[in-house]
């Protein structure tokens, strides 16, 4: 007795719509009530979900695979679809594979038209009407998917999927789709992140930490972002109120309905500083220029008197003095130099900075500030332990809902039968891995050598406070502020003699001659300073 023939079948949807229609379940079915009718054995079935539209199908997986099986197994003879448009739509390229197919000895059938042949002229006329019918409706559904996607643009509303941070609006059966709208916390987030960067408040790398480091993401409510993912975010027209969209569509609408996030000019200056056009303006830099630590926090005693007397002290006060290079009037070398903003005066960096540091070196930091500084140290560090555990908790709890999330993704494979499905899934689960080993690994940094950290953290700020003069004028300009604030109220003053001098001191020092310490409430905000510069 010979061996029984064999068929393949080829089950096959091209949106999600399809799939959830049990379209792939109903072609099975067909197909193998058509291969009992023929009389042969299925022996292998390929069920995907992939597009065959025109153009498409040359390189298709599905394809290649099933040629390649029929060429290792020649007891194969057919090659079952259940309809001419779920073997592809396109007449071209569907006669070239059932010539492929043909050359290894296997027959293309359609369950739904067992009579379908290509022995004759007016058999193979017969199979290209059926596959002219399947390649000409989905023309026919592009040009009126087309067609409705540019509509919907030119009315503001935008057909796809909602952008990042933007979610649909729920309707009714039969309803018109309505515009989208922002959704909760991500929307207000993203918002604000995109006016700091296009305000040159953050560069692009710390608009990304931002996002990353967000309460939104730790919750687990949001994913990590890659740069590349977050270069294409920040440049979207969309989020200045643009709808653009390209390709097939090509249709642009400057006044889309959805709320925008910022401005049409701020979009420009994002493109700008992405693509590396934007230039740094001509005011104060960011953080202030670390080559000038004093500037703003160094007065010209004339000048500030003068502000005072008319009342413009403080931040109105013109007499500042801002640093910046000039020449010594002799010849074309600059030099470093305050220069006062109101009168003009010009004063060495170098002689200042060795005025100031004469100064602190003569300040003294009490024993009895020591030892409330060591008491103000535990305090902060307590502060800090229960924001980390409280940091801890909620990394904890991120870990707890992606792994949640894992479990279901884990317990739908076996459900699957989509290769390109199941392929997906697989894709995602690894992904998940990965994250949350990544949040394990911050837990671990957090949690590890602790006491090794506070030993740090209380030798930074003993050693800070003992060497102030060295350390002061190191300080990056915002931090110079801040110690400025807690240590010298008032500031540096220049005489009219050049002459530097402090004219009021925290008594957390001393000089040599007085004795006062600090208050607990003052050492711990100096701590708290400490411990924003380590």
């Amino acid at each position: 007795m010979g061996r029984q023939i064999e068929a393949i079948a080829n089950c096959r949807v091209s949106s999600t719509e399809q799939l959830k229609n049990n379209s792939l379940n109903r072609q099975n079915n067909s197909v193998h009530q058509f291969a009992e009718k023929l009389g042969v054995k299925l022996v292998k079935v390929w069920s995907q979900s992939v597009s065959s539209k025109k153009g498409n199908n040359i390189n298709r997986k599905d394809l290649a695979e099933m040629l390649d099986y029929c060429k290792k197994h020649r007891q194969v003879k057919y090659l079952l679809i259940d309809d001419a448009d779920r073997f592809m739509r396109s007449m071209e390229e569907a006669f070239y594979y059932i010539v492929e197919f043909r050359k290894v000895g296997v027959d293309v059938k359609f369950a739904s038209r067992p009579d379908l042949k290509t022995k004759t002229a007016t058999d193979s006329l017969m199979v290209a009407l059926e596959m002219f019918k399947a390649e000409g409706s989905n023309e026919e559904r592009q040009r009126k998917t087309i067609s409705g996607e540019k509509q919907a643009i030119k009315e503001g509303r935008y057909p796809f999927s909602p952008k990042f941070g933007y979610m649909k609006q729920p309707r009714l059966d039969g309803e018109k789709a309505k515009v989208h709208v922002l959704k909760p916390e991500l929307g207000e987030l993203l918002k604000d992140i995109l006016a700091k960067l296009a305000n040159g408040f953050i560069d692009l790398s710390e608009s990304l930490a931002e996002y990353n480091n967000s309460t939104y993401v730790k919750q687990g409510k949001g994913r990590h972002l890659r740069m590349d993912r977050w270069r294409q975010i920040v440049v979207d027209p969309f989020y200045a109120g643009i709808i653009d969209v390209g390709k097939q569509i090509n249709e642009r609408n400057e006044n889309g309905l959805h709320e925008p996030l910022i401005t049409k000019a701020q979009h420009l200056k994002i493109v700008d500083i992405v693509s590396g056009k934007a230039k740094r303006s001509s005011g104060p830099r960011k953080g202030g220029n670390p080559e000038f630590p004093l500037n703003t926090i160094l007065f010209c005693e004339h000048c500030y008197k003068e502000d005072l007397a008319i009342g413009r002290e403080g931040i109105h006060n013109r007499g500042k003095f801002c640093g910046g290079s000039s020449t010594n009037g002799k010849g074309t070398k600059k030099y470093p130099k305050y220069q006062c903003r109101k009168c003009g005066r010009l004063v060495g960096k170098d002689e200042v900075n060795a005025e100031i540091a004469m100064w602190l070196d003569n300040l003294d930091f009490t024993e009895e500030g020591r030892k409330k500084l060591l008491k103000a140290l535990d305090k902060v560090w307590k502060l800090e332990g229960e924001n980390d555990q409280s940091t801890v908790h909620q990394l904890q709890n991120q870990i707890a809902t992606m792994r949640k999330r894992k479990d279901e993704m884990l317990e739908k494979l076996p459900s699957i039968t989509s290769n390109i499905v199941l392929r997906d899934l697989e894709a995602k689960i690894e992904q998940q891995t990965i994250e949350i080993e990544e949040v394990e690994g911050e837990i671990r940094k957090i949690t590890d050598n602790v006491d090794e950290n506070r030993e740090q953290f209380i030798s930074f700020a003993l050693d800070f406070a003992d060497n102030l003069g060295r350390d002061f004028l190191n300080l990056l300009p915002n931090d110079a502020k801040k110690c400025k604030l807690l240590l010298f109220p008032d500031g540096f003053f220049v005489d009219a003699n050049k002459k530097v001098y402090i004219p009021k001191i925290s008594p957390f020092y001393r000089y040599r001659a007085n004795k006062k310490a600090s208050h607990d409430a003052n050492l711990t905000n100096l701590c708290h300073h400490v411990r924003q510069i380590a």
